[in-house]
């Protein structure tokens, strides 16, 4: 399964959690908010003889502290969105070492970082139970060769101009890198705002 179809299922299934999470969100919101209201008209009939502005500023401070809350409700349960999201997409990640499309996965991870590097040989180091695809891919894969360093995760690191430029394409680190980004537009996608 391609990246761009783990990234569509992780926001198809995205978006139906998130459903869920805005129903339940706007109904502890209305919870909360008609508990304040309660509390605040139970404090005006306490407390009308004490004065009807001292009883506004109570009501305007619980409604105000109940929206504080229902917006602390709902950032949580969109940073846990966006974690599960992560994890659901590490997870699949980690299987594509296992599936029939990871040495296609590997050229191509080879290939970027080939453009990156330029026209200089490249030397690529996998795990070792990696390195009989690596083999079967230098003929197809202009100036690759296989580095005698092994990594420990999926992927392969890609060195360059004889080992010093080194570009790290192991799912890893891919993933480290373009975590930030990822968490930026899926709560986009998601919540249409940060």
């Amino acid at each position: 399964m391609s990246s761009e179809a783990i990234i569509e299922e992780i926001r198809r299934e995205a978006e139906e959690r998130v459903a869920a999470v805005r129903k339940e969100t706007e109904e502890r919101k209305k919870a909360i908010r008609e508990e304040a209201e309660k509390e605040a008209k139970a404090g005006y009939n306490a407390v009308m003889k004490a004065g009807l502005k001292e009883i506004r500023d109570e009501k305007r401070r619980q409604i105000s502290l109940a929206n504080m809350q229902a917006r602390e409700i709902v950032r949580k349960a969109k940073e846990k969105g966006i974690a599960n999201c992560f994890f659901e997409a590490e997870r699949r990640i980690s299987e594509i070492s296992s599936s029939g499309n990871y040495p296609s996965v590997l050229a191509l991870l080879i290939n970027e970082a080939k453009l990156e590097a330029g026209d200089s040989r490249i030397a690529a180091a996998v795990r070792r139970e990696d390195r009989e695809l690596i083999t079967a891919l230098i003929p197809d894969i202009n100036g690759l060769d296989l580095s005698d360093e092994e990594t420990r995760d999926a992927g392969v690191v890609v060195y360059a101009d004889e080992g010093s430029i080194r570009i790290d394409q192991t799912f890893s680190e891919r993933m480290k890198r373009m975590k930030k980004k990822l968490a930026h537009d899926t709560a986009m996608m998601l919540y249409d705002r940060l």
